[in-house]
């Protein structure tokens, strides 16, 4: 952004299409290490036929240049699981705590078959505890101080995600009703 100020005015539209750009060609990136490891695991045709799949997939197309959490988690995954797939197992575990912490902490969820692999697997026991720890250092310390910062008291954003929506009955529903109607209709039909 401060290189295409060097060179024109700033234009707000001009900005929004170049981040869209950037986050695109970020995207592409991920998207690519990710089919490296498609090849390395399952063979070049696998990773062809995958690859077309991706390139004709409009949901692909269009959330690969949002600047949305969930495309943040999407770039996140690509990497986790190329990592995963290539056996770099760093990679792996700090592009999943990355989209968990930084994210969406329900992205985590992608961890699960990686952390059984290497804890089961692999035995590389001593590898994962460090890596996360790691993880936990990079991401989530510095995510806290900024947080307690601007909130004036200790937060930690994806446990209170967790929480509201996990553990609370209205958390869920929180674009609608339709999960308090949904519980009251299925209570009536044990009632009857």
């Amino acid at each position: 952004m401060r290189l295409y100020g060097l060179f024109a005015t700033p234009n707000p539209v001009m900005l929004f299409f170049i981040t869209r750009c950037v986050l695109a060609f970020a995207c592409a990136l991920c998207e690519v290490y990710f089919y490296k490891g498609v090849c390395k695991q399952f063979g070049n045709n696998v990773a062809r036929v995958m690859l077309c799949f991706q390139i004709l997939s409009a949901g692909m197309f269009i959330s690969s240049s949002a600047y949305l959490p969930s495309s943040f988690c999407m770039y996140m995954t690509f990497l986790s699981f190329g990592g995963w797939f290539l056996e770099k197992y760093e990679v792996a575990i700090m592009a999943t705590a990355a989209s968990a912490i930084l994210g969406w902490p329900f992205a985590g969820i992608i961890g699960v078959p990686i952390a059984f692999d290497v804890l089961l697997r692999k035995r590389k026991i001593k590898l994962f505890i460090l890596w996360c720890f790691l993880a936990l250092v990079t991401f989530l310390l510095p995510m806290m101080q900024i947080d307690q910062y601007y909130y004036g008291k200790l937060v930690i954003a994806p446990l209170n995600i967790v929480m509201y929506n996990v553990f609370t009955d209205h958390g869920p529903d929180l674009y609608g009703k339709l999960a308090l109607y949904l519980k009251r209709i299925e209570v009536l039909l044990k009632t009857n």
